[in-house]
């Protein structure tokens, strides 16, 4: 609880695990983001990009009064209380420090 995206990463080395690409390293964004993945809690999140019609490019919206949360819209692997808290400690983490793209070393 409370620990840095670096140290979590340490503790998924020690313990085997590969990201999904099936890489042995882990990187400090990816864990924040991960974190920060609404999706887990089995809601989603949508409209939070959009498309440039112009140019074909995905711009992220300005305001998250354009984007829409559907609850339950797929089978949650962790409880919303669990996904609350932990964006509280990664608010409080985050506080002054970005989360910088590095790899976390055994």
């Amino acid at each position: 609880e409370g620990q840095s995206y670096t140290d979590i990463g340490g503790e998924l080395i020690k313990k085997g695990i590969k990201t999904k690409q099936g890489n042995d390293n882990w990187f400090s964004v990816k864990i924040a983001s991960m974190i920060k993945n609404i999706s887990y809690t089995g809601s989603k999140q949508t409209l939070k990009k959009r498309k440039d019609l112009l140019t074909g490019k995905f711009i992220e919206r300005e305001s998250k009064e354009s984007t829409y949360l559907i609850l339950d819209s797929h089978p949650q692997i962790i409880e919303q209380d669990v996904y609350n808290k932990a964006q509280k400690i990664a608010e409080t983490l985050s506080k002054g420090k970005r989360a910088k793209r590095r790899t976390v070393d055994n």
